[in-house]
């Protein structure tokens, strides 16, 4: 499951920010997580959950907004969005070649400390 590793990835990131900032603890981390980005939400969160243990980000919440993937087709210039993962084809004009512009995020957005 990769999503330990991001899940320290996310840890070590945000108790860094504490680090310098001065601040006492991490209340809350905020992630964007793309449909495409091939990390399972539920399992980011069960893993930071279990690696937060011991390190000053104990009591933090993972808050994670969901990307759904987003489309651009250069032949008809439509710009869409969809519940799918991945896509061959235009929805609207039908061709191939269409440009993905969203769903492949994984960005920590915000770390609130206190």
């Amino acid at each position: 499951m990769h999503e330990a590793g991001i899940a320290m990835s996310i840890i070590e990131t945000a108790a860094a920010h504490l680090e310098k900032s001065g601040y006492g603890k991490v209340d809350s981390v905020s992630v964007r997580i793309g449909a495409a980005s091939g990390v399972v939400p539920e399992c980011l969160r069960f893993a930071f959950n279990a690696a937060r243990a011991g390190t000053p980000l104990e009591n933090a919440e993972l808050l994670i907004e969901e990307v759904h993937v987003k489309g651009l087709c250069p032949a008809c210039g439509k710009s869409f969005i969809t519940e799918e993962k991945y896509f061959l084809s235009c929805p609207g004009c039908g061709q191939p070649g269409v440009r993905m512009v969203a769903g492949r995020e994984l960005d920590i957005m915000e770390i609130e400390v206190s």
